[in-house]
């Protein structure tokens, strides 16, 4: 139990976060069809859970090569 209130632990499926999850899919989706890059700023307070909805959405699509910067 311990385990998944470490910071390395990602949950299986997120909950909630829908909308923020419909944003960064539609970002991808559109720019990946269109073949052009770009750029996605994602902000929020430690923990909120950034990386692991962006993972989680990234998991979903069918993807070629995703490179993502994480700057912390």
């Amino acid at each position: 139990m311990k385990a998944a209130f470490k910071r390395s632990t990602i949950p299986k499926q997120l909950l909630g976060r829908d909308d923020e999850k419909a944003t960064i899919k539609q970002f991808l989706t559109t720019h990946l069809k269109a073949k052009k890059g770009g750029s996605l700023y994602i902000s929020g307070c430690p923990g909120a859970g950034k990386t692991a909805v962006v993972d989680e959405v990234i998991s979903t699509l069918p993807l070629v090569r995703v490179r993502t910067v994480v700057l912390f």
